[in-house]
């Protein structure tokens, strides 16, 4: 029966940080990306973060599901950078359409804010890419809004 129920946790966790069990609605944890470029991930009290989130390092994600359709993303994020510090959302690969810029405020290190970014309306299965443009960003998880 352990064995069984390792397997099963194992899928389930394998089709999670592959994109396909991402619904609209769900939080995303910044984890769970496809494809990762010059980020690392850091444990802290309250989990996995994506880390060392620099200007042109980025993270894709497969497969997400934007259903019928969404038109926010929400955030939560952290910095204590002092250059202007901002994610772009792109559609497809980090050279993708850019489907909008957030500008973190957080001004300390380790203090999350959630933060939200109107974008175009997405609909269907998507691959997005986040892309770090400026001072460094601690992201714990987004959300694909309603």
């Amino acid at each position: 029966m352990r064995k069984l129920v390792s397997i099963v946790f194992t899928a389930v966790l394998w089709m999670t940080t592959q994109g396909f069990a991402q619904e609209k609605g769900k939080r995303i944890e910044a984890e769970s990306f496809s494809t990762i470029h010059r980020a690392t991930t850091k444990e802290v009290k309250t989990g996995t973060v994506v880390n060392k989130f620099d200007k042109g390092a980025w993270i894709k994600f497969d497969n997400l599901d934007f259903g019928k359709g969404t038109e926010q993303l929400k955030f939560k994020v952290s910095s204590g950078s002092e250059n202007s510090p901002q994610l772009e959302v792109r559609l497809g690969d980090h050279k993708g359409k850019l489907l909008g810029t957030l500008k973190v405020e957080s001004k300390n290190w380790g203090k999350y804010v959630e933060q939200s970014l109107t974008i175009p309306p997405i609909k269907g299965k998507q691959t997005i890419t986040i892309v770090s443009t400026a001072g460094g960003v601690l992201l714990d998880w987004f959300e694909l809004m309603d």
